[in-house]
Parts: structure tokens; sequence; C-alpha cells
């Protein structure tokens, strides 16, 4: 072959990978598995828990857009398997995975019985997601009767733990959760989110915390507080360690009009963190200063908040003829 014929033949090759390797960014572009394209105008849709598994297996997509359409079950699926975001080496107590900066919009929607079983393991960041980092948001939301058991061997402990949350960096708000949470051995830990470094607005927790002596830093609704939690409670039991509190167990920055179920009424011991009410004042809406309440435009007309019982998000309740006269008014 003569070197003219070489030259060719090796430029031929050039071109050949870099259109090989084109069409693989193209494939691994096509190959995402669920519909749209991930966008703000065009997020992904999440129809189902098997939709649900694949964005957790998969950091390359931890910053796009999702959202939920439709309820899920998780009952009888190992929870593990569908934490997003979640830690990828449980054995030197660092983040060492990719935190979710996407944007995660429940779109009213609800994830039901997410279980999650680390007790004889050091895996820390615990919940739905791991870690939310900034920019990420998560909306819209509710997350319930979920269970989290950890750190319940000696030696073990799984540090950063909140249904919703191990930790937020990002945005969280118009978000629920409900269920449980069990530890004897673990730090920062909270009914919604473990430890918090950003934004939570407009959510609620109503999850039983239940720890041992050796817990620390432990709230009902947050465990650790560094930036803004506002328009918030919690109303579960909080039970355990001394280094607990119904809302939170350490503020370090803002805690704004949030609430919770005072210790004698079955939720958590006051330590000065936000303010107790008894199970009475939790169900008068007079109680939360400064809530976005449906049919009053004093604090805002984005109806965020209706009482039923205790509050509940707006998006919860259906909207019949009483309050479609209210909004009208």
């Amino acid at each position: 072959m003569n070197q003219t014929a070489k030259t060719a033949t090796s430029k031929t090759r050039i071109i050949l990978m870099f259109l090989a390797m084109n069409l693989i960014v193209v494939s691994a572009t096509v190959a995402a598995p669920w519909p749209d394209s991930g966008t703000e105008e065009d997020p992904y849709q999440i129809a189902d828990a098997d939709d649900l598994r694949a964005l957790a297996s998969d950091p390359n997509f931890y910053g796009d857009n999702f959202i939920l359409t439709a309820d899920i079950d998780l009952a009888g699926r190992d929870g593990m398997d569908f934490i997003i975001a979640p830690d990828s080496d449980g054995t030197n107590g660092s983040y060492d995975g990719a935190g979710f900066t996407g944007v995660f919009d429940g779109n009213y929607h609800v994830i039901r019985n997410l279980t999650i079983d680390a007790a004889d393991r050091n895996d820390d960041f615990l919940g739905l997601f791991g870690v939310v980092d900034v920019p990420g948001e998560v909306l819209n939301l509710g997350i319930e009767n979920a269970v989290i058991t950890a750190g319940s061997s000696p030696g073990v402990d799984s540090d950063y733990i909140g249904v919703l949350a191990g930790v937020n960096s990002g945005t969280v708000k118009y978000c629920y959760a409900t269920g449980q949470i069990n530890d004897a051995n673990s730090m920062y830990i909270g009914g919604m989110v473990g430890a918090n470094y950003w934004k939570i607005d407009d959510c609620y927790a109503d999850v039983d915390v239940t720890v041992g002596v050796n817990s620390q830093m432990v709230g009902g609704f947050v465990g650790e507080n560094n930036e803004d939690v506002s328009y918030c409670y919690a109303s579960g039991a909080v039970t355990g360690a001394s280094s607990v509190g119904g809302f939170a167990e350490v503020n370090n920055d803002s805690i704004m009009d949030c609430y919770f179920l005072r210790l004698a009424d079955g939720g958590g011991p006051d330590n000065g963190i936000a303010t107790d009410l008894t199970d009475t004042e939790m169900q008068q809406q007079s109680s939360f200063t400064n809530w976005d309440f449906l049919g009053e435009a004093a604090n805002g007309t984005d109806e965020i908040w209706q009482m039923s019982g205790y509050p509940v998000l707006g998006w919860q309740v259906p909207v019949g003829m009483g309050e479609l006269v209210l909004l009208a008014q």
C-alpha cells in the first residue's frame, strides 16, 4: 500500500471513530428510560416504581427535571434501591455520591411505603433523596407511611436521615411526610430532613422519630438547621436521647413561624426552637401566624394551606363548592 493510500485509510478510520463516538452520545441521550426530554419545559415523566428506580440508579440524570404523573406504591420493594442521590461509600462518614441538582415535581402525587432498612449497615444519607444539592428543588410531593430503620446494632450508625432527604442544600416546598424513623446510634435525624443547608418552606412532617441514648441532633422536622425554614410544622412523637427537639435539635440560622406538637400531647420536647402547640391549638387556624390559608388574603393569595384537623397543604384537599366560593370572594 502506498503512502497516499495509508493516509487516506487513517483519515477514514478517524472519521469513522468520530462518527461512532457521536452515535454513542446520541444513543445515550435517546436512551433515557422516561418520556419527554428532561428540560424545564418538558420534564421526564415518572409514572411507576420502575421509573423511580431508574432515576435513583443513574446519576447522569440527577441534574435534569422530573415530574410524577401518578401515585407510586413501593410496598414490598427494597427502599435502598429507590434512594435518589445516595452515598456511594458508607465506610468513611462523608458524602461521596452525586447530589440531586435538578427539579423533582411531585405534581401533587404521593409516594407510599418507602421502606429503608439499614439497621446492620453503616449507610449514611438515608431518605427518598440522599442529598438535594444546590440548585436542586423538590416540590408538591407527599411521602406517606415511610419506615426508615438505621443504626440499630453496636458500632453501626447511619448519619443524616430524613424521610424526604438526608441533607437538603437546595429548595424544598409544598411537601409533606408521614411515617417513622427508628435509630439507636446515629446523628442528624429529622422527620423531614436530617440536616438543612438552604431553604424549606410550607411543609410538614407527621413522623414518629424513636432513637436511642447514643443518637444526637434529632428533631421532629429537622435534626440540624443551618439556613431558612419557614411555615412548617412537625406533629410526630420524638423520643429517646437527650439531644432531641420537637421541631429541631440545633438551629444555626432562621426558623420562622414554625410549630410542633408539644410532648404532653404526643409530640416532642420543647428546647426553645420553634413554638410548641397543644393538640387543640394544632387544630386552630389562628395558631399559625402569617400562614397563607385558603380564604384569607392578609398573608397571601396562593391558598397554600387548609385546615383538616391539623393543617394540610391545599393541594391535598379536592376543591369543593365551599372552597370555590371562598376563592371567588
